[in-house]
This record gives structure tokens, C-alpha cells and sequence, in this order.
């Protein structure tokens, strides 16, 4: 086996190279770590919500999901179980961004769950929200790791508010409505 000139570039500066490598990883785990701070501290004590949403975040940073844990809404209770996820990614967990300096915040929730998808589609646009499961891309650099996490925060705390949103309309609508439109 041999090297190729790019494998030749990389051994020649690999001191260097691995510490740049370590520096932005744990610039990444500091990102996703503090956006999921940040946005429980938005959720902590609030009580008015039926919704509540479990969090996680990779290990080594990369990845953050705020997704459905419990949905007190009985008039929902005929389309089972809400699967609901708000979603970060960077480029330790994705490479689907126009750029490495970027993430992306976007919803999810599972094919099997097809009609609930649609209901909060077809709610939100009623609403004039905008569309849950549009991906949108942020800049991680050229500004602070603060300012970047707040920005996420922000970001992310409107998508689930507008979640929560979504689901109470849909919940307040007469006993099936919301249900038989979405077979």
C-alpha cells in the first residue's frame, strides 16, 4: 500500500492537522451541548404546555433532537402516538449542508406517522406558521459560540412553540374533525 499526495499532505502536517480537528469537534460538542441548555431553560417550569419533549445530543456533539414524550390532548388520541422531532445537525453528523460551517434545524416525524405529518402541514399553513419540516442552514462561524447558540435557541424554541401551537388547534377542532381529514 501507498500514499497518495493527498495522504502524503496530510501525514507531513498531521500534529497540526489533529489539533484543528480537536478544536472544532469540541467547538461542536460546546454548540449542541448549549443549545440543548438553552432550550430546556426555555421549557423549565412552564406548566401550560400539554406537550412535553424528551432531549438528546450525541456524545461528541454533532447532533441534537427535542422530540415527544407525552401529549395530554385526548382529541388527538385517535391518530396514536404523536411522533414529533425537532432536529440540529452539523457536519459530524450530516454532510446534507451547503457548507461545513453550517448546520441545519429541521423537523421529523417517522413515515408511519404520515397523516399526523400532513395534519400539522396543512395546520400550520392554516395558521400562517411556517412549514415545520422546512430545513433551514445556520452559520456556525463569524460570530460567538454565544451568539451562534443563542441564534440556534432561538430557532428551535420557535419551531417547538409553533408545534405546540399546531397541536392545540388541531386539538380544539370538533371531535374528529382534525382526524378524518387526514385518513
Amino acid at each position: 500500500m501507498s500514499l497518495d499526495e493527498s495522504g502524503r499532505l496530510y501525514l507531513a502536517d498531521y500534529f497540526l492537522l489533529e489539533g484543528a480537528r480537536k478544536n472544532a469537534i469540541d467547538f461542536l460538542k460546546e454548540i449542541a451541548t448549549n443549545l440543548e441548555i438553552g432550550v430546556q431553560e426555555h421549557f423549565k417550569g412552564r406548566s401550560d404546555s400539554p406537550i412535553r419533549f424528551n432531549s438528546w445530543v450525541r456524545n461528541n456533539g454533532g447532533a441534537v433532537e427535542f422530540s415527544v414524550n407525552n401529549q395530554d390532548l385526548p382529541a388527538l388520541a385517535s391518530m396514536g402516538e404523536w411522533k414529533f422531532a425537532v432536529c440540529y445537525g452539523d457536519a459530524i453528523e450530516t454532510e446534507r449542508l451547503s457548507d461545513p460551517t453550517k448546520c441545519r434545524i429541521y423537523a421529523t416525524t417517522p413515515q408511519a406517522h404520515a397523516a399526523q405529518s400532513r395534519a400539522i402541514k396543512l395546520k400550520a399553513k392554516e395558521l400562517g406558521l411556517p412549514d415545520p419540516y422546512e430545513n433551514a442552514e445556520f452559520d456556525l462561524i463569524g460570530e460567538s459560540a454565544e451568539d451562534v447558540v443563542d441564534t440556534l435557541t432561538a430557532a428551535f424554541v420557535e419551531r417547538l412553540d409553533n408545534y405546540v401551537q399546531i397541536v392545540k388547534a388541531l386539538a380544539s377542532e370538533k371531535p374528529g374533525q382534525a382526524v378524518s381529514q387526514f385518513p
